[in-house]
């Protein structure tokens, strides 16, 4: 029997060029933040791929940060932003990932979805020419439900 897998929302095959950059990269040892050789090895790969997904973002490398998965980088998005310091300066979907709706500060705005479960744009564009003088620093909204896909 041929299984197929449709879960790419979770977890996706990992391409052979990217299996052996790993490869590589986990027989290295040494901590990027100590002065040794290995340390200043391990310092090199993270910062040339710190460069890398700079330039593929169009950021600057000091604007790249690396966490251990997603619902570290979502807290970090929602909560470590020192731009959103007020109330209500934050918007996510109804519908977001549990670690995206734990995350999203007290008082934010919920974008409300239609039965399909797709954004609804106007209830949307009406939230945010309710208040103008309230700034949205940040939406969140996802591309695929982890849920529905």
């Amino acid at each position: 029997m041929t299984v197929v897998y449709l879960d790419y929302n979770a977890t996706a095959p990992v391409r052979p060029e990217v299996l052996d950059a790993m490869h590589d990269a986990l027989q290295a040892v040494g901590n990027a933040s100590s002065v040794h050789g290995p340390g200043r090895a391990a310092r090199a790969r993270l910062d040339n791929a710190r460069d890398a997904v700079a330039r593929l973002v169009n950021a600057a490398p000091r604007e790249v940060y690396f966490t251990s998965g997603g619902t570290e980088a979502n807290y970090l998005a929602l909560r470590g932003l020192p731009a959103i310091t007020r109330p209500g300066q934050v918007a996510v979907s109804a519908i977001e990932h549990d670690a995206v709706l734990h995350a999203a500060p007290e008082g934010c705005h919920r974008i409300p979805v239609g039965q399909d479960g797709i954004v609804d744009l106007s209830a949307f564009e009406q939230m945010l020419g309710r208040d103008r003088n309230r700034e949205i620093g940040l939406v969140s909204v996802m591309l695929a439900n982890n849920e529905t896909g």
